[in-house]
């Protein structure tokens, strides 16, 4: 189990930036594109995040920036707030990771690049997220059919030694999460917003104490705005994963995660398979025209060897019921405003808003050439986890928190309550040490 506690003074400003603690009226937390454009900045100049607790770091980013002077400051003196909630999150066992963080998972940091988030929160077993593993993941509509079909398949992968990972909390993924349990599977479980903050059940913790699970989310987990359409669900699942079955269900539902996107975004990439338990839906026309491939139902009797290294897992297309085909082109906006490096991949952004209150999202898409013509990417200033500097990153200064392992043994008496029980941590010490924003 990786140690996160006490957080690095860099990732406790990153927080104070971009996490959404509830009630942020004033000043909204930093999109992940502004976050980009900030923290390029501060590589560019020499500084980290925790320069910005200096005045005149923080005018200068912001005058050059064009974020803000008073956004950035406002942001900034949320400590009170942040150390509360640091105390509560460490007693329930989550753990936090900036992007300058050594334990930052590496799958997602190479993978996603810019486009990972500032700020991971979690709980479990970190080290698993590089392992990889298979996604099973479909709408969220599931008939009983389909549900059967899910639990089939994640016994037959967790049996296999693929670690299951699944998308938010809907019936397939908590279907997929209940049957890899059962077969002593590990588990990775990629959430959203205070979805992290449900309790776990008995399975579920006792899984997670074995270090056999893990939760994860870009979301500060008392972050309670509306789910809505969020990209980086889909995003991370896929980058997470080294194949993906996508079970095909009901038309009636809603793709929040947008896990069918991100599967046909990555495609190329990724060995898809597609699982049809009745009629299929057009769901399996799109995905098939886009290269996935069909599952055979027969292949769930067979549990010698993983499924990507059996030659009769697929069968024939299926016939459309409508002979015309739509055929869907990916197109990527180039943003003008954030870019990384000039050598670097240019990004879109996808962004759309309900309300100021209530939603705030992105979709951030890179267009990259052949792997052997990608050019090297600008590192931003939380993005040199490898150098000797961010190696040593100073614990603790802004807020000191009691070092507890987030492996604490669990107690799995036959219960139906979640058990949480560590000391709380005095925080009148923390406040004072992270001061107002000074001059030098």
């Amino acid at each position: 189990m990786i140690m996160t506690w006490p957080l690095s003074d860099d990732t406790n400003v990153t927080l104070l930036l971009c996490a959404w603690f509830g009630g942020e009226r004033e000043h909204k937390p930093l999109t992940l594109p502004e976050y980009n454009l900030l923290a390029t900045w501060l590589h560019q100049n020499d500084h980290r995040p925790m320069d910005l607790v200096k005045r005149s770091c923080a005018e200068n980013a912001a005058q050059e920036t064009r974020l803000g002077y008073h956004r950035i400051s406002g942001l900034l003196e949320r400590r009170i707030t942040l150390g509360f909630h640091l105390e509560e999150w460490q007693r329930r066992d989550f753990w936090i990771l900036g992007r300058g963080d050594a334990a930052y998972p590496k799958r997602i940091k190479q993978s996603m690049k810019s486009l990972a988030p500032p700020v991971l929160f979690g709980t479990g077993e970190v080290t698993i997220i590089d392992q990889g593993g298979t996604a099973i993941v479909g709408p969220e509509g599931a008939t009983r059919q389909s549900a059967e079909s899910v639990q089939q398949l994640a016994k037959f992968y967790a049996e296999n030694g693929h670690a299951i990972i699944v998308a938010g909390r809907q019936s397939i993924g908590e279907n997929a999460v209940k049957s890899a349990l059962d077969a002593k599977g590990s588990v990775i479980w990629v959430l959203q917003g205070d979805e992290l903050s449900i309790p776990l059940e008995k399975p579920v913790r006792r899984s997670r104490t074995a270090g056999k699970t893990v939760l994860l989310s870009s979301r500060s987990p008392v972050d309670k705005r509306s789910l809505s359409e969020e990209p980086q669900v889909g995003q991370m699942l896929m980058t997470l994963c080294d194949s993906v079955v996508y079970v095909d269900s009901s038309e009636i539902s809603t793709d929040w995660y947008c896990v069918e996107s991100a599967v046909r975004e990555f495609l190329e990439l990724k060995k898809c398979y597609v699982h049809v338990s009745g009629e299929p839906t057009e769901s399996v026309f799109e995905l098939t025209d886009s290269g996935a491939e069909l599952l055979k139902k027969e292949l769930l009797e067979i549990s010698d060897e993983p499924p990507e290294l059996q030659p009769e897992v697929i069968e024939g297309s299926p016939k459309r019921s409508d002979t015309s085909q739509q055929e869907h082109a990916q197109t990527d906006d180039p943003d003008p405003e954030i870019k990384l490096s000039e050598a670097a991949a240019s990004q879109s952004i996808d962004q759309e808003s309900s309300s100021e209150e209530v939603r705030e999202s992105e979709a951030v898409h890179t267009e990259s050439d052949d792997e052997v013509k990608q050019e090297p990417q600008t590192e931003t200033a939380d993005d040199r986890g490898d150098s000797p500097i961010y190696r040593e990153c100073i614990q603790g200064e802004l807020f000191e928190l009691d070092e507890v392992s987030t492996g604490r043994q669990e107690n799995i008496e036959d219960d139906d309550d979640e058990v949480d029980i560590l000391a709380t941590t005095d925080l009148s010490a923390q406040i004072d040490l992270f001061s107002s924003i000074t001059d030098e």
